[in-house]
């Protein structure tokens, strides 16, 4: 099953936007580097005292001559405006969520897909 086996997420505020990055590598196995997989990134906003709020959703697809860079580690950057990030009074935190799933099916019978939260 392939894996997420780091992932950090940073921000930098820059004028009136602030700029997330992502790195993370992940581990292919053998079987699955034949196939096309789907990223998607879900930048939520976390607020213990009300629901999460979605901030922005991507979606990227990985062919196979790709993996070899997202193994050996893979930098994403994504600029949201201030005011879509800080939305209430208080404490709050932004959270991504990475999913990453195949889009056709490998060889094995049996495939789990990985999921990763990660905090700044």
């Amino acid at each position: 099953m392939v894996k997420i086996t780091n992932a950090d997420l940073s921000a930098k505020p820059v004028g009136d936007d602030i700029i997330f990055t992502i790195n993370t590598t992940f581990k292919f196995e053998e079987y699955e580097k034949g196939i096309d997989w789907e990223l998607t990134m879900n930048f939520i906003e976390y607020d213990k005292y009300s629901r999460n709020e979605k901030i922005r959703k991507i979606k990227q697809i990985l062919k196979p001559s790709e993996l070899e860079e997202f193994e050996q580690g893979k930098r994403f950057e994504e600029k949201i405006p201030k005011e879509k990030v800080d939305t209430e009074w208080g404490y709050e935190e932004v959270l991504v969520e990475l999913n990453l799933e195949p889009i056709q099916k490998p060889s094995p019978d049996s495939m789990e897909t990985t999921k990763v939260n990660i905090n700044v």
